[in-house]
């Protein structure tokens, strides 16, 4: 593996795996899937068993897979026949979602399920167009459907892509602290170790009764810029470059800046195409050569500083309600009633009660080994929003959000006759 002198797994934290773990997974990957391009006329769906399979025609033989579909697959079906699959129709069809559970046999739920299939075997037929099927040898060397894509969609390899970043960091002097992996995106974290700034807690006004020697080193908390990239094979989000900035203490992530968000969109390709690595990696050359120069311009000195001071004036800012700060975050930013609680609880316990301290709880939540890479990301983007935006302004636009969202139910019921 190139580039490992640049990582650095001596910082223990919650939620993420070791880089070099993730890298092996990667590199797995990057030779266990198939890429084919087929067009939608050929495809079949059938029922086998349990389930509900994908018949794939190889593009250059006589051979056919019969493929399990993940979760992800399921709902890029979906959103192709211009379903939702909130939609009571939708779960009636996959999953008896009308039916009460002790009178759905196996045999009702295998009809439903038929007739999905035969709804998309007539819609596919009818559209004859080409469609990209990635598939993916599991860990027990099982090979499912893991994206139903657009023939237009650009293959980014994770694993090309991880390197060429980390090349250019170990030239800058950076290192990768950290990453994560869920089913369809990968999270890579940077630090530049020989740059920080430090915010003296102790000596900050309105303490609010709080000595901080407990909440940093003697009240001092230690901020280095970062970096978080990130990419996703299955179609979930692009390719994509952040600042961000690191607490050195708590080891909490703040996404702050966009550098470079690419949508997964590239050329056509006709149908019946088996899609060799070596010409993926020859059509995004150039795309790696800019995101090379992009890495170089993330540590911006300039833009970190300007950070520093908007956490200095986060910490002058104090926090007289709690709850009500918590359930602006919620309205706002749509988290969970879960994280919410989470926040809110962390936030009284270990932080100091201003803005600063807010950040701190919401970033903290996000690297919990109990939620998913995703969920985590957004709430360190979420860090990063209350750097920018004073908590009253939070305040206020989520009781317009809240006072609108009622005035809607309560207009979906007039016109539904409630």
């Amino acid at each position: 593996m190139n580039g490992l002198h640049v990582f650095n797994e001596t910082i223990s934290y919650p939620g993420r795996q070791k880089v070099s773990e993730i890298l092996v997974e990667l590199e797995r990957e990057q030779t266990s899937r198939k890429d084919w391009v087929v067009n939608s006329s050929k495809l079949k769906m059938e029922v086998i068993d349990d389930q509900m399979l994908l018949r794939v025609p190889n593009p250059k033989s006589k051979e056919t897979l019969l493929l399990p579909l993940s979760n992800r697959v399921h709902s890029q079906i979906a959103q192709w026949m211009r379903l939702r699959t909130s939609d009571g129709f939708y779960k009636y069809c996959t999953d008896g979602f009308f039916m009460p559970k002790e009178k759905a046999t196996n045999v009702e739920r295998r009809a439903n399920w038929q007739f999905f299939c035969d709804t998309f075997n007539g819609f596919a037929k009818q559209m004859d167009v080409p469609r990209m099927i990635r598939m993916l040898y599991n860990r027990n060397q099982n090979l499912y459907c893991r994206a139903f894509l657009s023939d237009g969609f650009q293959i980014i390899d994770t694993c090309d892509f991880f390197y060429t970043i980390v090349d250019k960091l170990q030239k800058m002097g950076a290192e990768v602290w950290h990453a994560r992996l869920s089913d369809d995106r990968f999270f890579g974290y940077a630090v530049h170790p020989k740059t920080s700034a430090v915010i003296d807690l102790a000596k900050a006004e309105n303490p609010n009764g709080h000595s901080f020697k407990s909440f940093a080193r003697d009240g001092k908390d230690e901020i280095h810029p970062a970096m978080i990239f990130g990419n996703s094979e299955t179609g979930e989000g692009g390719c994509f470059l952040r600042q961000a900035l690191l607490w050195t203490y708590c080891v909490n992530y703040a996404v702050t800046a966009k550098v470079m968000n690419r949508t997964h969109i590239g050329r056509k390709r006709g149908e019946e195409q088996l899609l060799k690595p070596e010409t993926i990696r020859e059509e995004n050359k150039v795309f790696f050569m800019k995101v090379g120069d992009i890495v170089e311009s993330t540590f911006d000195t300039s833009t970190f500083q300007a950070y520093i001071k908007k956490l200095e004036g986060a910490h002058q800012e104090e926090v007289t309600d709690p709850e009500a700060a918590a359930e602006a975050l919620r309205i706002c930013y749509d988290i969970s009633e879960e994280t919410k609680a989470s926040v809110r609880n962390l936030f009284l316990k270990s932080y100091p009660q201003t803005r600063y301290g807010l950040i701190g709880a919401v970033t903290q939540v996000g690297h919990s080994a109990e939620l998913s890479a995703d969920e985590g990301f957004n709430l360190e983007e979420l860090g990063a929003k209350l750097i920018d935006t004073d908590l009253q302004t939070i305040i206020t636009r989520s009781a317009k959000e809240k006072k609108l969202r009622e005035e809607t139910k309560e207009l979906k019921l007039e016109l539904a006759g409630v």
